[in-house]
């Protein structure tokens, strides 16, 4: 059987199987390449027909470097959960939280049939959301008694001044909500995790399954203050949500999840 591949504008061909596999090998032929052989109704992109054609082995050309992800024109490029392979993300599938591409699904949606753990992604409950809130407030209560030692000092050094008192209360408001804002944002941003979540295990990614923006982190942070001032029902949501969602979850569209998920 004779292969042939796109390079650019160029199809390039044929090669025996024998050529075909060193060129995989090689990486000039990757997942997204499209090729071409008299099986083949039209052209596809390698990735997709892998597997018919090296009959279904995970690891069908040994030495086969997995697919970096390129530009393309179909839109963005994400990973295939199961192979690894990049494709354009309007080419993959959802299920159960997993991005999976054609080539891969029948197999995966089998694992699922027979109760098969696919790695699955496993929502955060609330008590131990609430034991990760209560780790970081601990870390944020000493820089605030330390914030708030030094604007009570400046207090007291004008007692009879309720202009310097209100300027030094503002001021300490202020100060409190940067460094939380800066702590959130840095650490899910940075981590997809506070420290009091690393504690416990646990991250937080957006509904694709993608780790969060230091913006969105930051974003978060504030939704959060909506889910306090309304006598913190908007925490109390997660009891009860499908996907363990905080009212910061919904407004943000993100998810607290296991890291082993």
């Amino acid at each position: 059987m004779n292969w042939y591949y796109a390079k650019g504008k160029e199809r390039l061909g044929p090669f025996d199987e024998s050529q075909f596999q060193e060129l995989v090998r090689s990486g000039e032929v990757s997942g997204s390449t499209l090729v071409w052989n008299e099986n083949l109704s039209g052209w596809k992109r390698f990735g997709e027909v892998r597997d018919a054609a090296y009959g279904g082995m995970s690891d069908p050309v040994p030495g086969l470097p997995r697919d970096e992800p390129s530009s393309s024109a179909d839109g963005d490029m994400k990973q295939c959960s199961q192979c690894g392979q990049y494709f354009p993300e309007s080419d993959l599938a959802m299920f159960e939280g997993r991005r999976v591409c054609a080539a891969c699904k029948p197999a995966f949606v089998q694992k699922i049939r027979e109760g098969v753990s696919v790695g699955a992604v496993v929502y955060a409950g609330f008590w131990i959301r609430f034991a990760a809130k209560f780790i970081d407030g601990i870390v944020l209560g000493i820089i605030n008694m330390v914030i708030g030692f030094v604007t009570t000092s400046s207090m007291v050094a004008t007692p009879d001044d309720p202009v310097a008192i209100m300027r030094g209360a503002i001021f300490s408001g202020l100060f409190q909500f940067c460094v939380q804002a800066a702590y959130t944002s840095f650490f899910l941003g940075k981590f997809s995790a506070t420290p009091g979540k690393m504690v416990c295990g646990l991250k937080v990614i957006t509904a694709d399954n993608e780790p969060l923006s230091y913006l969105r982190g930051f974003g978060r942070c504030c939704a959060e203050m909506i889910s306090s001032i309304i006598l913190c029902i908007g925490y109390l949501m997660a009891a009860w949500d499908d996907e363990k969602r905080a009212l910061h979850d919904r407004i943000c569209n993100t998810r607290v999840i296991k890291k082993n998920s």
